[in-house]
C-alpha cells in the first residue's frame, strides 16, 4: 500500500505547483527539494575502510538564474561504521536539451566512526557533478557523484528524486 501511495505521489502533477509551461528544463524554479540514496567509497578514512550505504535529504534554494544553494544530510552505518554529513554548496545548473548537467561545490562537516576509532568530526570539502531528468510536472529523477575531502578522501554516488516549484 504504502508503494502504491509513493508512486501515485511521484508521478501526480498537482495544479498548484505547476509553473507557467509546466515546469520544463528551461525553467528556473525557486525551491527544490528532495531524497537520495547511494554508496560512499571510503579512500584513507582511519577506521572506515568498507563500501557504506548511505541515504539524505536535500533542499535547495534559487540564488540567482541557473544557480543554487543547496544543504542537505547524508547518513547510514554498517560493518561496524558509522557516518553522518552536513553539507551545503553552491551550485551551477546548465540545460542540455531536456537534460539539466550539475556542477557543485561546498563545505561538509562530518561525523563518523570506525573499527577501532571513536567517534571524531571532521570539516571538509566537496565537489560533484551530475544530471537531472524531468519525470513529470515538478517531480524530477537525480544522478550525481560527490568527491569529499577531509577526512581521507571519498566518493558517493546517489540517485534519487526531486520537487522542484
Amino acid at each position: 500500500m504504502t508503494r502504491i501511495f509513493l508512486l501515485i505521489f511521484l508521478m501526480s502533477t498537482p495544479a498548484w505547483a505547476q509553473n507557467e509551461g509546466g515546469g520544463g528544463a528551461d525553467q528556473d524554479p525557486f525551491f527544490e527539494m528532495g531524497f537520495h540514496l547511494g554508496n560512499l567509497l571510503p579512500n584513507q578514512i582511519n577506521g572506515v575502510t568498507e563500501i557504506m550505504g548511505l541515504g539524505g535529504i536535500r533542499t535547495g534554494l534559487r540564488m540567482s538564474e541557473g544557480s543554487y544553494f543547496e544543504a542537505g544530510f547524508i547518513a547510514g552505518n554498517g560493518e561496524g561504521q558509522e557516518w553522518k554529513n552536513l553539507h551545503a554548496d553552491i551550485r551551477m545548473d546548465i540545460p542540455i536539451e531536456n537534460l539539466v548537467a550539475l556542477a557543485y561545490i561546498g563545505a561538509d562537516a562530518v561525523y563518523y566512526s570506525g573499527h577501532g576509532v571513536s567517534d571524531k568530526v571532521v570539516f571538509g570539502g566537496h565537489a560533484g557533478g551530475g544530471v537531472q531528468a524531468q519525470l513529470t510536472g515538478v517531480t524530477w529523477f537525480r544522478a550525481d557523484m560527490k568527491f569529499g575531502f577531509s577526512p581521507g578522501t571519498s566518493l558517493y554516488i546517489g540517485c534519487g528524486f526531486s520537487w522542484r516549484f
